[in-house]
Formats: C-alpha cells, sequence, structure tokens
C-alpha cells in the first residue's frame, strides 16, 4: 500500500497528538502498556508516519509516552488517566492548537477589516453578540469574525471560517470570565464602529490588537495548568 504523504505542519501533528490521547482513554491502555506503532497509527488516523513520530514526540515531552530503545513506544508509568496530569496535557496543546490558529487570522483577518465592504452584516452580528449570554457567547463570537471574513471582495476568505471556530472554541474552553466577555465586547464594537465609518487603517489596528489579546489570554491559560 503506498504510504500517504507525510504532512508535518505544525497543526496537524497537534491534532493527531490529541486523537491519540483520545484513542489511549477508548482503548483502555494503562500504565506500561506498549502503544501501536508508527506505522500503524498513520493508518488509524490517516496521516503519514512523519506526523505520526511528531504528535508521539509532542506526547513524550510533556510525559504522556515515553520511548524506549529496541523497544517501542510505552504509556508513561504512574500516569493515571482520571487524574489531572492528563487533562491538564490535553488542554495545553488545545491551547497551543488555538495559538496557532491566532497565528494564521493575525496574518488575514486584520486584512479583511481593512478591505470591508459591506458593513451591515459585522453590525448586525456585533448586535447579536451584544444580546447574547453563555453558549450563545461563542456561536455570536464565531459569526460576528465571520462577518468579517465575508464582507470583502475576496470570495474565498469564508473558507478560512473554520480557523476562526476553531481558535475560539479554544478560548472558550480556557473558560473566560465576565472581564474576557466585558473587553471582547468593548472591542467588537469599535472595530464595527471603525469599518462602518470607513477608517481601514483603524478597523486593521483594531482587529490585530483583537487577536493579540486573545493570545496572551491564551498564553495565560495555558501557564496556568502546567
Amino acid at each position: 500500500m503506498k504510504e500517504k504523504k507525510d504532512d508535518t505542519r505544525d497543526p496537524l501533528y497537534k491534532e493527531i497528538s490529541l486523537k491519540i490521547i483520545d484513542f489511549m482513554i477508548e482503548q483502555h491502555w494503562q500504565e506500561g502498556d506498549k502503544i501501536p506503532n508508527e506505522y500503524e497509527l498513520a493508518q488509524v488516523f490517516h496521516v503519514g508516519r512523519g506526523t505520526v513520530r511528531k504528535a508521539i514526540a509532542e506526547l513524550v515531552r510533556i510525559h504522556i509516552l515515553e520511548i524506549r530503545r529496541g523497544k517501542g513506544t510505552f504509556v508513561c508509568e504512574n500516569l493515571h488517566f482520571h487524574d489531572e496530569k492528563i487533562r491538564e496535557a490535553y488542554h495545553a496543546m488545545e491551547y497551543d492548537r488555538g495559538l496557532y490558529l491566532l497565528q494564521i487570522r493575525a496574518l488575514i483577518e486584520p486584512w479583511a477589516a481593512k478591505e470591508n465592504k459591506l458593513s451591515a452584516p459585522v453590525r448586525s452580528a456585533w448586535l447579536a453578540y451584544e444580546k447574547a449570554d453563555g453558549e450563545q457567547r461563542m456561536e455570536q463570537d464565531i459569526a460576528f469574525h465571520e462577518a468579517i471574513l465575508a464582507s470583502t471582495a475576496n470570495p474565498l476568505l469564508p473558507q478560512l471560517n473554520r480557523y476562526v471556530s476553531d481558535s475560539i472554541k479554544a478560548i472558550d474552553d480556557a473558560r473566560p470570565d465576565e472581564a474576557f466577555f466585558r473587553r471582547v465586547q468593548k472591542e467588537h464594537r469599535q472595530i464595527c464602529e471603525a469599518i462602518e465609518e470607513g477608517d481601514h487603517d483603524l478597523a486593521y489596528a483594531l482587529v490585530l490588537a483583537h487577536i493579540e489579546h486573545d493570545s496572551e489570554f491564551l498564553k495565560e491559560a495555558k501557564h496556568a495548568i502546567l
């Protein structure tokens, strides 16, 4: 069988690391158990062996797996799947993935705000966020940023919506407090006003600052559990 092409981009191997953790729990692996080899895991997750190799290295780094020379890869001794260690490692990797996605957004979304041609959808999404609470906040936050991507003359930008939704879900997983939501609410309003007033440079700067603030929040959340 022809081996799938390796894809060792950071977001992909981080995602596979998380899937390996899920697989470990689903298969009821215990401390000291030997895990499948790279080829077998590549078949399970439909990725290249290089991606699996990087994912395993990440799990070794955070002491979930260990490599025994000449024997293979094993679940670390003294690792209890129901204690906080594996859960904290899982969340730390989720936050890392969110940070990678925010880096991508920082390259694209400020430009989209600067080139925005339709302020009405952005305003509508902002007003919906103002009224939202609970889980609706995350949904409306995603809708606000998707509206920015959808309101330019570039028809391909909405294809990047998954970067928006996945990064915001990572932020939501970090359990932001009311101060976080008030900050987001204020920044959404400022972005909306800049777009409506046609102040393109300000819209660019505000979106970039907003993404940077979200990145700082995720970095602090990760630091708090490590």
